[in-house]
């Protein structure tokens, strides 16, 4: 009895959360905008750590073969942890929905992390469950299928429980996992984390650019070689404004958010209860007496009124006068503001109420406004098999429209037979991986051999140990070998500016690892 009126609370969380998450635990098929895509990803993750590269930048089945460089430009945490489950013997589908379900639950337990360092008694409790039930978590979850954003909010929320728990080296890793997770969530709540920091903890500066490094390895390159790579962008952030009433008013929807209000598309409301959160948050902050809540809570209702504004046509000139927005791509994505406004707002709330029915209440009440939007359709399980015997899913580009490519590359309509072809000769594979081939190519006169890799900054070839010029005008890889017979070596290697990357990220894993070392000793000698 005792054990149970001390862990009551988690027990509470963790049933409410159950019943949220349910059926990423089930054995159906749940269709979403994004799924698909990711379930492909996870796969060439997967095949690319059992070849032994650890830090994969290149898909190489993708682009009908040819191979893209990924891993180079779409957020690799998530693809570990489904490649990580894949390892366990789960299915492609269900790697997937453990990845959300995972990135759910962290985000969940971390926030009550986080409040309860600020907040005493149930106030902690409340502002978990009010978090956990924003609607747009299920339009994330069940509707766009949103892997990187999800598991990007549990590595924010675990950054500020850092925050509060003075945790500094935790809190590096927490912000390279954030960017890791996906490139603009981290573009959004970077800024709001700094911010955070500058009013909470300011020792926490070097941290977090050792957080920065940590992941520059990804973001670098992701930044720097965005000339080379076609479609990563084909989004007009114009046209996915939300209308007012679209913001403000109950819907739900599994189609694509369009300017305008249409019936049946994907809901971008706040929802009621975080709409009254953050309302009454707003008000119980004009009238706060204390300087340190007023601050906090000022800061909170600050980036929920911003992320509203962000989110609605009006904000337009701001768009156009920033041009890193238009890579947020949909201005609804701002709702991810909401969910994190509203986590500290409602245990703010909850702390000021003097009555103990309220709060359960209020609780209560974002469980069942949001509980219809937690049973999503389901569909008989695919295999994996399904998907990897289709070439519009594996040999794609998993984006929508497969546009995303090579700036050189136009991959053809069908797959090539080999590796590596020529005219007139033989070609004989000695060592294939992914990123590395060995060849014996045998010609009665000088030839060019052709290959099915798409060319990207970083492949060379040499011919007999020496290194010889690449044709890249088809899009593949193209080269000369002499007549007779040749060997021929045709590597992935990283250029000087992923080099200068890698390093930044090895650096600061020495600083974080130092750090974390550096602490257990001064730990031990105190005690």
């Amino acid at each position: 009895m005792n054990m149970l009126g001390k862990w009551w609370k988690g027990i509470l969380l963790g049933g409410i959360l159950l019943v949220a998450s349910l059926p990423l635990l089930g054995p159906r098929f749940i269709p979403t905008h994004d799924g698909e895509y990711h379930f492909i990803r996870i796969y060439e993750m997967f095949a690319m750590l059992r070849a032994g590269y650890l830090f994969p930048r290149w898909a190489p089945d993708l682009a009908g073969g040819y191979g893209l460089p990924l891993f180079n430009f779409q957020y690799p945490l998530p693809d570990y942890l489904g490649a990580l489950f894949h390892a366990f013997g789960f299915s492609l589908a269900d790697s997937f929905k453990l990845t959300l379900a995972a990135g759910y639950w962290a985000a969940a337990v971390f926030c009550y992390r986080w409040l309860s360092s600020l907040f005493r008694g149930g106030a902690a409790l409340l502002g978990t469950i009010v978090f956990a039930f924003v609607p747009y978590w299920f339009v994330d979850i069940y509707v766009r299928g949103s892997v990187g954003e999800v598991v990007a909010m549990g590595f924010l929320m675990a950054a500020f429980s850092a925050v509060e728990s003075d945790r500094k080296t935790f809190f590096t890793v927490c912000v390279a996992g954030l960017i890791l997770s996906h490139n603009i969530m981290a573009m959004l709540f970077v800024p709001v984390i700094l911010a955070y920091i500058l009013i909470r903890k300011r020792t926490f500066g070097v941290p977090f650019a050792a957080g920065l490094g940590l992941s520059s390895y990804f973001w670098v390159p992701a930044l720097l070689e965005r000339q080379y790579m076609t479609g990563i962008n084909t989004v007009n952030f114009r046209d996915y404004f939300p209308m007012l009433a679209e913001v403000v008013i109950p819907s739900w929807g599994t189609g694509v958010a369009n300017a305008g209000y249409l019936s049946g598309e994907m809901s971008t409301q706040i929802g009621i209860i975080p709409l009254v959160v953050m309302l009454w948050g707003i008000l119980l902050t004009v009238r706060e007496k204390r300087r340190d809540a007023r601050i906090l809570s000022g800061f909170f209702s600050a980036v929920a009124l911003g992320g509203v504004f962000l989110m609605l046509s009006v904000s337009l000139p701001v768009w156009n006068s920033v041009p890193m927005l238009s890579y947020v791509q949909f201005p609804w994505r701002f709702l991810s503001y909401i969910l994190v406004a509203t986590a500290f707002l409602a245990g703010y709330i909850s702390s000021t109420l003097p009555g103990k029915w309220m709060p359960p209440a209020l609780g209560l009440a974002a469980v069942l406004f949001a509980y219809g939007y937690t049973r999503p359709v389901t569909y008989d399980a695919r295999s994996d098999a399904y998907y990897l015997s289709k070439p519009q899913f594996l040999y794609g580009t998993t984006t929508p429209g497969d546009v995303f490519s090579t700036r050189w590359l136009v991959p053809p309509g069908t797959r090539p037979a080999g590796r590596f072809t020529v005219e007139s000769g033989t070609v004989t594979p000695v060592v294939s991986k992914p990123l590395a081939y060995a060849l014996r190519v045998s010609v009665p006169v000088k030839e060019t051999v052709r290959s099915r890799i798409a060319y990207y900054p970083g492949w060379e070839v040499r011919v007999d140990g020496r290194s010889v010029p690449i044709d890249y005008r088809s899009g593949g890889l193209a080269f000369q070998v002499p007549k007779g017979q040749s060997t021929v070596s045709v590597i992935f290697r990283e250029t000087t500016l992923r080099e200068i990357a890698d390093i930044t990220s090895l650096l600061s894993l020495f600083w974080v690892l130092g750090s974390f070392i550096l602490k257990k000793y001064a730990y031990r000698d105190r005690n």
